[in-house]
């Protein structure tokens, strides 16, 4: 039968017995050890430990009481311990929030003799500091060992909120925290809660004008491990202990995880300004004596063969960067408790209380102004004079006036066919709103393109003043703007699914789920898919072609003065009108070239009439692969082919110039392409003159602010089949993409901005190459959009770029021998060295920075394998600082270089180092691809294999087992890789002397050779071996 884990084996008991001999040596010499520690901490051990034995032996000899203790710290509740009576003078709250395993009448007590000073209560010291507030505690269930509570820690978090919403009332006086270790994070969640919803709760978060955090864990504490134990060991003893908030003492538990991440948003929110310190001890406490009664450390101290002294809070683990922090001078129990008025550390805290109540006001006064802030993100106008379209126009600002109300409208889509004028009814909307409504944020999202749509999402979310970078920016933004108290506009233009028309694409929906919420927001959709409208289950305005007489104010339009004789007699007007199906487009293509080129409408509409209608079909069959079955649709692209064709052939008689730019510009995004993109100084070419000719005949539009242009896809559709149909297409996507590459700087932190703007642009040309045929440029820019995407933090998107560049790069590799790669496979290894420094000291392969990184990883790998190890070392070093800078610290190149560095450090015995890249490695791959991926358990086993390879067997145990659980879950039973997990856990086990589970991990190990290896494979009998040999060890300590 095993022996449960909790019973000590005779080498256990062997250790405690040399354990209780060495405490009584140590008492003995209990006045040598004084004399070594420092003068100024002797009375507080002393007292500290006075108080532990009381409370062990209240423990052990009066359980009957605790029944009572647990019955006072199950009702957590807001306890008023000074303050002014009267609300005359009552200005603010503090709350002042104990850790775990104690509660507030002993928390915030420093006891001498008979004397205890409260300082949260006492005249002369907190109530001196902050006269007019009222000092509440917060008694929660904090305990976790004995008589405890299975509250998580989001439920402690929210009984919070519901208890200072309770007790403090609606009417809020301003908070400020203070919170000692665990407390911490129960603050911190309750916040992030608040934070999360609106309301009442809302207001707590906007009224907390501080905290000071006393020692709180919020990555973790050293006591994370025993505590479990604890927990363990008091259920053997009859304890009703709790494993929920004790997982949180671990800094891997993904709540706590998830706890920083928001948090830290609210501490970065500059619409809160939160004044916030960080205090952190400086003096060990004896561990497990702090932890447990005498009789549980003793099982746990046999268990782990070890007692110890310990910062149980570490100062990586108490505070945030870049904010306050400070060190008290005490051990973990003594933050929160001061002697006096003129005790270092309460002068400390004081400072930090005293700095919170001074800036209150200030913090106040910012955060009204910062919600209410009208915010813009606008595209220029391309219309100056805005014609027809009045019903629909007054119905979307009548929806404007009512935002708020029972009766608002939250969400309106406008559809219709392409060229029928949605775009600019939504921006003529947007603009009046904004000239009505002063107050009002108005944001213009492109909804045509994934890319598009959080490329604009994360502009909004740097007016927002949310992290842009995150991967959660939607839900970010859009839980900022359903929390907004001002009201709001906004647009996604364009939105048109895909998925289903373009197989070879991966097209994207826009779904109902994706759009804020609240009440103080008008959302507009604009799209020429109707399913899409219904399914938003919004108001929808069908956008018609324009009436005749809309029309022919349309038409009109650009005839001023003497160019008015060109309009000929009504019929002849009306006859075009009809032509064009009074479409706006094509009737701002017609009339642009009419009135540039001073032609009649009648001579105009012959024109059109005389080009091929074969050619005409052409140009405008399908939008993204579409194919139209709607015959009103099919006439309204006729027309606009007519019309873009008679300027087209217009313009390249006269202006021949244009079209290298029109050629470009056709395999980009249609919306904000900057103008400076479009220069190309081989060209010799004066762009802006260009872009005039191109907007005189309305091929493009030029935003108010003249740094960007915009084509309608109809224009590009038809200039891209004409292309197609010259066979040059190619040719212009090749344009497009050395454009951009001619325009653009490599993706970093600095050039982040200018890549958000572009990226779009990007993404879009590369739909139109071929990679199927090694293309450099094309390439490059893969790969460039790869390192954009993952900037963002679009991990996804930005593999499939790199994947897509490394099948390109195979490609060239297959076709052009790397010699110095197959001098490596050969064996000739100081042949690949010279062949390799070759290439990188100037070679013609060299084509980028990237590629001499790669050459250079190559160098470092052939140095190792020959044994030169330094030289390998110093290679990787400089790669790791090139890319660190060049592509951040958790870039999938930098962090597989950290990863080769680690190795190295560790084969020349630098484990120290070496350890620390791993730790790095894991919690990037962590943070960045979630722990249920294969490439994050690869880096766990790794470290643990250093913790082994140090001795350290319990955190080796740990992360071997935690290898062992996902490589179980992500690979299956019969996976391969399990033989290394099953057998560094089996030597891990025989070291601790647990031979029982050593054999156990040894027969599995066997049965599952057998299983993939077959019984005669030689790895399968070393094994057998294995088993046999630990077998025997295990007879003879039995």
């Amino acid at each position: 039968m095993k022996r449960p884990f909790w019973i000590p084996s005779k080498q256990q008991n062997e250790r405690m017995k040399e354990e209780k001999v060495k405490e009584g040596k140590k008492e003995g010499n209990k006045e040598a050890n004084k004399e070594e520690n420092q003068e100024e901490n002797q009375e507080e051990n002393q007292e500290e430990n006075q108080e532990e034995n009381q409370e062990e032996n209240q423990e052990e000899n009066q359980e009957e009481n605790q029944e009572k203790v647990s019955l006072y710290q199950g009702l957590a509740a807001l306890e008023c311990v000074a303050g002014p009576r009267s609300d005359l003078h009552y200005d603010m709250n503090v709350i002042a929030i104990h850790g775990l395993e104690t509660k507030s009448d002993r928390t915030w007590v420093y006891k001498k003799d008979s004397h205890d000073t409260k300082w949260l209560s006492d005249k002369d010291m907190l109530p001196e500091v902050v006269p007019n507030a009222r000092i509440y505690t917060y008694n929660w269930e904090a305990n976790f060992y004995a008589d405890s509570t299975q509250k998580t820690l989001d439920e402690h978090a929210s009984s919070l909120l519901w208890h200072l919403k309770t007790t403090l009332g609606s009417d809020l006086k301003p908070i400020l925290f203070i919170a000692s270790c665990f407390g911490g994070l129960v603050v911190a969640e309750a916040l992030s809660q608040a934070d999360r919803q609106s309301g009442s709760y809302q207001n707590i978060l906007m009224s907390t004008i501080g905290i000071v955090f006393l020692a709180t864990p919020f990555k973790g504490t050293t006591v994370a491990k025993v505590a479990r134990l604890q927990v363990s060991v008091g259920r053997i003893l009859g304890k009703w202990t709790s494993r929920s908030l004790i997982t949180k003492l671990d800094g891997s538990d993904e709540v706590l995880g998830k706890l920083r991440k928001h948090f830290t948003r609210i501490l970065h929110d500059s619409r809160l300004q939160m004044p916030v310190f960080f205090f952190y001890e400086t003096i060990e406490t004896e561990l497990l004596r702090r932890l447990m009664p005498k009789r549980a450390a003793n099982i746990v101290s046999a268990i782990l063969f070890r007692v110890t002294r310990k910062l149980l809070v570490e100062a990586s683990s108490a505070h945030f960067e870049q904010h306050e922090n400070d060190a008290l001078e005490a051990t973990h129990s003594y933050m929160n408790k001061f002697r006096d008025p003129q005790d270092s550390n309460y002068r400390k805290v004081r400072g930090a209380i005293e700095t919170i109540r001074d800036q209150k006001s200030q913090t106040l006064e910012n955060r009204k102004d910062s919600s209410r802030k009208a915010l813009r993100l606008l595209p220029g106008k391309t219309i100056s004079n805005f014609i027809g379209r009045k019903k629909e126009l007054e119905a979307l600002l009548s929806r404007a006036n009512h935002v708020g109300s029972a009766q608002a409208q939250r969400l309106t889509v406008i559809t219709g066919l392409e060229g029928v004028g949605k775009t600019g009814l939504a921006l003529e909307a947007a603009y009046r709103i904004r000239d009505q409504h002063e107050d009002w944020s108005i944001f213009w999202v492109s909804g045509n393109s994934y890319a598009s749509f959080i490329k604009d999402y994360r502009e909004i979310a740097d007016l927002l003043e949310v992290d842009a970078r995150s991967e959660d920016v939607i839900t970010l933004v859009n839980e900022k703007l359903k929390r907004r108290p001002v009201a709001w506009l906004l647009v996604i233009d364009e939105v048109d699914d895909t998925a289903d028309e373009v197989p070879d694409e991966k097209g994207w929906v826009l779904t109902s789920d994706m759009l804020p919420g609240g009440q103080q927001g008008l959302i507009v959709i604009t799209t020429g898919d109707r399913r899409i409208a219904h399914n938003m289950s919004g108001s929808i305005i069908h956008l018609l072609p324009m009436s005749e007489e809309e029309a022919n104010r349309l038409l009109e339009e650009p005839f001023q003065g003497h160019l008015a004789r060109l309009l000929d007699e009504p019929a002849a007007r009306m006859k075009l009108v009809r032509y064009l199906t009074s479409l706006p487009l094509a009737i701002s293509l017609a009339s642009r070239y009419m009135a540039r080129t001073e032609t009649s409408v009648t001579h105009y509409l012959r024109l059109c009439e005389n080009e091929d209608p074969e050619i005409i079909r052409m140009l405008c069959h399908g939008s993204s692969g579409r194919k139209l079955a709607d015959h009103d649709a099919i006439r309204s692209r006729d027309a606009v082919s007519a019309t873009w064709l008679v300027s087209f052939k217009r313009i390249m008689a006269q202006y021949p110039k244009c079209e290298k730019c029109l050629e470009r510009m056709a395999f980009y995004h249609s919306k904000s392409i900057p103008i400076d993109m479009l220069r190309q100084p081989a060209e010799r070419v004066n762009i802006d003159e260009v872009i005039n000719i191109l907007v005189a005949y309305s091929f493009v539009m030029k935003h108010t602010d003249q740094s960007w242009v915009d084509i309608h896809q109809l224009v590009q559709l038809a200039m891209k089949n004409w292309l197609y149909s010259r066979k040059e297409s190619s040719t212009g996507a090749t344009a497009a993409i050395n454009g951009l590459l001619a325009s653009l700087p490599f993706p970093t932190q600095q050039t982040e901005k200018k890549w958000r703007e572009s990226i779009r642009h990007a993404e879009e040309a590369l739909k139109y190459k071929d990679e199927s045929v090694y293309d450099h440029s094309t390439w490059r820019l893969l790969y460039m959009v790869g390192q954009a995407n993952f900037l963002f933090r679009e991990d996804k998107r930005a593999k499939e770029y790199h994947e897509r560049a490394r099948k390109m790069e195979s490609l060239r590799i297959a076709k052009k021998e790397n010699p110095a790669l197959i001098s490596r496979y050969q064996g000739k290894y100081e042949q690949a060295e010279k062949e390799y420094r070759t290439e990188i000291d100037g070679g013609s392969q060299i084509e980028d920075q990237i590629t001499t990184l790669t050459i250079k990883k190559n160098l470092a790998c052939t140095f190792f394998i020959q044994g030169k190890h330094e030289a390998a070392r110093a290679e990787y070093q400089v790669v790791f600082a090139t890319e660190k800078e060049l592509l951040g610290e958790d870039h999938p190149s930098t962090l597989s270089t950290m990863d080769s560095l680690a190795f190295v450090l560790k084969s020349q015995g630098k484990c120290e180092e070496a350890k620390e890249l791993y730790r790095k490695v894991l919690e990037a791959k962590k943070k960045r691809l979630g722990k249920d991926n294969i490439s994050t358990v690869t880096s766990m086993y790794n470290l643990a294999m250093i913790y082994q390879h140090e001795g350290d067997i319990i955190q080796a145990e740990e992360l071997h087992q935690e290898t062992l659980d996902w490589k179980l879950s992500l690979l299956g039973e019969d996976h391969p890789s399990l033989f290394s997990s099953y057998e560094n856990l089996a030597l891990v086990f025989e070291r601790q002397g647990n031979y029982k589970d050593a054999v156990k991990m040894l027969e599995k190990t066997v049965e599952l050779k057998n299983k993939t290896l077959g019984a005669r494979h030689p790895s399968t009998a070393r094994s057998e071996d294995d088993l046999k040999l630990v077998e025997s060890e295990r007879l003879l300590n039995t």
